[in-house]
């Protein structure tokens, strides 16, 4: 336990040399804590026995103590993005060296026949196919890139990166990454927005939106039955003053509490400021044109804010294939022909705020008059399959005769652990795992999902806040069905055959 303790204290007053490797530039930075992480493994020294083992073709029974002679620090690896001198992107990993000889060493050792060369003060060894390793006195890393299969360009950016001066350096250049840094977690991703946004990919996404000085951290942690990854993202000063305008800081759960399911499927609730959502409108310059649509209805988009309270709900109480019946009409006989096709359904209820009764009124007399909705007793019925339900100022719509019902009876929610898992957030979202078995055989993804060796799982849950002012905060749980072992366990347990099939693969 003392020894434990030491490595643990020693590792901690490490210096991060590798730091000074990752350019001002970088897309992304990821980071591990391999001392938090391998602490979360019980027998981890017989799994990196088989893994190593397997990669490198050797059965030895001491990989593990083997990895020590390398010469490398695997205590807090870095992977990063950047791009070379011509544009092209590539993917970097990045390792602090206790000692360049033991590393050489071990290298001659793995392969004999390795070619080792050497420029300045930095050795290398080309792998071919847009692949490096470089290593000087205090740092390794290695380089790749599907996008370049020549390595000069990549030799070139390795020397760079292993004599990047101060202003150059990441650690140095970006405030962000500073406080990034500060976090303690198992893992940890930093990434650089206005870098990532130079993609093609990304751009079709944000619709060429300007992201400089935007940054988002991912926060890892592995518990005790459960995943953690708590999210802050950076948006600048005028898109975090526009969310924080646009989300109340907390649902008051009394419209969750009403809907009329204990167990469901996807329960959602979020809570806007109807201010914040004309202004958002208006920034837009959609307010106008919604405006404009709501007149023939007899109301304002003002009227329809003044409506509203801004909390709405969401709950999915069952899924299922059903098979129904699609008629098509040949273009030339006109015949029609009835096709059967098995097809997802869900029952589902809405649940929305109101503030003015009055408005809801007038527009439900509109709706009366046009045809569009009948009065069913004390409830809308739209177009006989969407019922609509007013009542202690919560709007329901649900297709579900069985919910409406359930509506009208005045039946709650008794669920208190969801009921308080959705307050006091800006929003929040829980979904079961068993809803892909609702969807039967059927559905090609859910066979894709029964090839994924993860761990019985409970369900995940997601939510959001504006809480802080500064940066918007999210939080991503995944939770397991054991809830006695740490997460990593289950993972590694559930995934250990594929992580070796797949060192096999790669050797």
């Amino acid at each position: 336990m003392y020894l434990l303790m030491a490595v643990i204290c020693l590792s901690a007053c490490t210096k991060s040399t590798h730091l000074t490797v990752i350019p001002q530039n970088a897309s992304f930075v990821g980071k591990a804590n391999m001392i938090k992480i391998g602490l979360k493994i019980p027998q981890r020294k017989t799994f990196i026995n088989d893994l190593v083992g397997e990669v490198l073709g050797n059965q030895s029974k001491d990989n593990f103590s083997e990895m020590k002679s390398t010469g490398i620090n695997f205590f807090t690896p870095y992977i990063f993005g950047g791009k070379t001198a011509l544009n092209k992107g590539y993917f970097a990993l990045a390792l602090p060296l206790e000692s360049a000889k033991k590393l050489e060493s071990f290298i001659k050792k793995t392969d004999p026949k390795v070619t080792i060369s050497q420029e300045k003060n930095i050795k290398f060894v080309e792998l071919g196919s847009g692949n490096i390793l470089g290593w000087s006195d205090k740092n390794l890393l290695f380089l790749t890139s599907v996008k370049i299969k020549e390595t000069q360009s990549l030799k070139e950016e390795l020397f760079r990166l292993h004599n990047l001066g101060n202003s150059k350096q990441l650690v140095h250049a970006s405030k962000n990454f500073k406080e990034f840094q500060k976090t303690k977690s198992d893992m940890g991703l930093w990434l650089n927005m206005g870098e990532l946004n130079k993609s093609k990919t990304l751009q079709m996404i944000t619709d060429k939106s300007d992201l400089t000085n935007n940054y988002c951290h991912f926060f890892t942690n592995y518990r005790k039955g459960k995943i953690e990854i708590d999210i802050d993202y950076f948006a600048g000063d005028s898109t975090q003053t526009r969310y924080n305008e646009l989300f109340k800081s907390e649902i008051t759960g009394k419209i969750v509490n009403s809907i009329p399911l204990d167990e469901p499927i996807v329960l959602a609730a979020s809570s806007f400021s109807m201010t914040g959502v004309k202004q958002l409108l208006k920034d837009k310059k959609l307010y106008n044109r919604v405006n404009k649509s709501l007149k023939p209805l007899g109301v304002t988009l003002e009227e329809i804010s003044n409506m509203l309270d801004g909390e709405i709900v969401f709950g999915l109480s069952d899924i299922r294939i059903e098979e129904r019946e699609k008629k098509i009409v040949d273009e030339y006989t006109k015949e029609v022909y009835v096709e059967k096709e098995n097809r997802p359904v869900a029952d589902y209820v809405f649940a929305i705020g109101v503030e003015n009764e009055a408005v809801y009124k007038r527009l439900m007399s509109t709706f009366l008059q046009s045809g569009l909705v009948q009065k069913d007793g004390t409830h809308f019925t739209f177009y006989k399959e969407l019922f609509m339900i007013e009542t202690d100022k919560v709007l329901y719509f649900t297709n579900s005769a069985k919910l409406r019902q359930a509506i009208l009876d005045g039946k709650k929610m008794q669920n208190n652990n969801l009921i308080q898992f959705m307050q006091n957030k800006s929003g929040a979202i829980q979904a079961n795992a068993n809803f892909t078995e609702k969807l039967g055989q059927s559905a090609a993804f859910v066979k894709m999902l029964k090839d994924i060796k993860f761990p019985p799982t409970n369900n995940i849950r997601l939510y959001f806040t504006n809480s802080n002012k500064k940066a918007i905060q999210a939080k991503f749980v995944v939770n397991f069905k054991d809830d006695r072992q740490n997460a990593l366990v289950l993972l590694f347990n559930s995934l250990k055959k594929d992580l070796l099939k797949s060192a096999r693969k790669g050797k």
